[in-house]
């Protein structure tokens, strides 16, 4: 069989198993149709070493093994949902390509979403020329965020970015790909990837002091843990990565990282006599279930802290929060999926 027609048989093989997901609708057959043939090409050029052209006018020749082997990658990408990246890889994410393996999550499409709509955001409202970050991620799995950061204030001098992970090896994978996308650039002095469980590491006081003096804002954006066990059962994503016992405690956590932090500043800028407000943006995915959760009152004490100032939805999915403590404001982007 050549390389051509085992694409075509293996594209009318699960075009009859799409028809169960299709839900009568022909849009959304398409949809998953022509996301089946991506796939598909996507394997053959790995597995062939070609592009996905050179595969479709292929005279390449398949024997028994080759035709069994592929076969068996295809069905547990297409019905196990195995993640395709694992088999490739390898992952283009934002305007950078990474390396990626089991140690971390898979980077999704919402989360790129979210990056690109935080680019946005913060271009609106500041001078990178004169403005200057302290970028802090929570859970860095391969690197995809703080490298995009990374690369996206590379123009400009004054940042600081530094990651952590509870996870020793998905540190191990963000350093493979800082080293694999910015080996030509000096930014050792910048950037920091840290195998801590949250932001332990973190002394507020130090931290405090630190951004008074080198005029700094800070950025918070995480991806955290919001999945409970019964949700992750056919994710092969690292448990780790997924797990959260009641949905919403990595984000209590940071709005109770925030609160120490803005009071242990103002202790500082009152020391120093200095007049200044930190301007703090937080970027966080959620779900929905977590997202609800979260502004439960009762559940939550944070709540009986702060001050909702300003909420506002902005498109479909993204939420965007003004909240006071102590006369400090936290300009918080929820993407909820």
């Amino acid at each position: 069989m050549k390389i051509n027609e085992f694409l075509f048989y293996i594209i009318n093989k699960y075009s009859l198993y799409l028809g169960k997901y299709s839900l009568k609708s022909k849009r959304n057959f398409n949809f998953l149709r022509k996301s089946l043939i991506n796939k598909i090409l996507l394997i053959l050029s790995y597995y062939f070493n070609k592009s996905r052209e050179e595969i479709l006018v292929s005279d390449i020749l398949l024997n028994k093994d080759q035709k069994k082997d592929l076969e068996e990658v295809i069905k547990k990408v297409i019905v196990d949902k195995y993640p395709l990246e694992y088999i490739l890889g390898k992952v283009k994410f934002g305007e950078l390509e990474l390396i990626i393996n089991e140690d971390c999550l898979v980077p999704r499409q919402e989360t790129e979403e979210l990056l690109f709509y935080s680019f946005d955001y913060l271009k609106n409202k500041y001078d990178f020329n004169k403005d200057r970050f302290l970028f802090l991620e929570l859970g860095v799995g391969s690197g995809n965020i703080i490298l995009n950061f990374l690369n996206f204030f590379k123009a400009f001098n004054g940042n600081i970015f530094i990651g952590s992970d509870v996870s020793f090896n998905a540190i191990k994978l963000a350093n493979i790909n800082f080293k694999l996308n910015f080996s030509n650039s000096n930014f050792s002095n910048i950037f920091y990837l840290i195998n801590s469980d949250r932001f332990f590491f973190i002394d507020f006081y130090k931290l405090s002091r630190f951004l008074v003096i080198n005029n700094l804002n800070l950025i918070i954006f995480s991806n955290p843990p919001y999945l409970i066990k019964k949700e992750i059962k056919k994710l092969y994503d690292p448990f780790v990565s997924l797990y959260s016992k009641n949905k919403v405690e990595f984000y209590l956590y940071i709005f109770e990282f925030l609160i120490n932090l803005v009071s242990s500043y103002h202790f500082e800028l009152h020391n120093l006599r200095i007049e200044k407000k930190i301007k703090i943006d937080v970027f966080l995915e959620i779900d929905k279930i977590a997202f609800k959760r979260l502004f439960n009152k009762e559940r939550n004490k944070f709540l009986k802290k702060i001050k909702i100032i300003q909420k506002n939805k902005f498109f479909k999915n993204v939420y965007y929060f003004v909240l006071e403590y102590g006369g400090y404001f936290f300009s918080v982007n929820f993407y909820v999926v």
